[in-house]
């Protein structure tokens, strides 16, 4: 598992956009991994928490 997917799980919240833009980079090269984990993608709470 990245470990992007295990930070976001323990500090609770994950900025939306910076987890798609993460999937995107796994999406481009490392799609077999990407595949793997969607589940546990979907599964993490989001929100706009960066403020732009």
């Amino acid at each position: 598992m990245p470990a992007f997917a295990g930070d976001c799980r323990e500090a609770g919240l994950a900025d939306r956009r910076a987890v798609q833009a993460e999937a995107l980079v796994l999406k481009v090269y490392c799609p077999d991994t990407l595949h793997r984990i969607q589940e546990q993608i979907e599964d993490l709470k989001t929100d706009q928490t960066v403020r732009r």
